[in-house]
């Protein structure tokens, strides 16, 4: 009798653990799906302008951050420029040029593969590799709405934050709110406001004219 409960244990035991498996594995597969049907419509996308809006929130220190601005991607190259109200950004593919427009000051400096830490769609290329990643279901999103919501762990514990969250539209699948939280308490939330193809911009809008900012201090750390 001992011997059959033993058995009938373990089986139920062994039962329960596949179910769980599956549903992790599901899990993993819809939320593999949401991440790749976005990227492959951004891909298509020449030049993809990107409107944000962008929040730093720490509630352990009463701060609230929000700015807005324009990003423009060319992907294949590693171009990228982000304009801000006080600042620019612009990655040329051998230089990255910070602009602070309010003191006047532009920095110089070699391009590195860190820059595209600033791209937070960057993940979407290296997600498999550098994360566990599962569909949570539907659930509220930073602005009351319902989403999709896809989370990621990084697997480097070492990493500064410990969850990044996708919310994604039921609708037609588009990325909405990209956010991290970081171990020190601190959540950063990117809000993809319009996506679009930048049909009109030229390789000049990956480029800086030094004659345009005239009165601008230089510091070049190329050198």
């Amino acid at each position: 009798m001992m011997k059959r409960l033993l058995l009938l244990s373990a089986s139920l035991w062994l039962a329960a653990f596949s179910l769980q498996a599956q549903a992790l594995a599901d899990a993993q597969r819809k939320a593999a799906a949401m991440i790749d049907h976005f990227s492959a419509k951004l891909k298509k996308i020449n030049i993809p302008r990107i409107d944000f809006e962008y929040t730093i929130e720490s509630r352990q220190d009463d701060l609230k951050e929000t700015m807005t601005g324009t990003l423009y991607l060319k992907l294949k190259q590693k171009k990228m420029r982000v304009e801000m109200p006080d600042q620019l950004i612009v990655a040329d593919g051998r230089h990255v040029w910070v602009i602070q427009k309010e003191l006047k000051e532009i920095t110089k400096d070699a391009y590195s593969p860190e820059i595209n830490q600033m791209n937070p769609l960057n993940l979407l290329n290296e997600y498999r590799e550098k994360f566990l990643y599962a569909f949570m279901g539907r659930q509220e999103g930073p602005d009351g709405k319902t989403w999709d919501l896809v989370e990621l762990t990084p697997n480097d514990k070492s990493a500064d934050f410990f969850k990044i969250k996708l919310f994604f539209s039921p609708k037609n699948g588009m990325l909405r709110f990209f956010q991290i939280f970081d171990k020190a308490g601190v959540i950063y939330t990117f809000e993809i406001q319009s996506l679009q193809n930048a049909h009109n911009a030229t390789n000049q809008l990956f480029s800086v004219d030094l004659n345009k900012y005239s009165g601008y201090s230089v510091t070049d750390l190329t050198k």
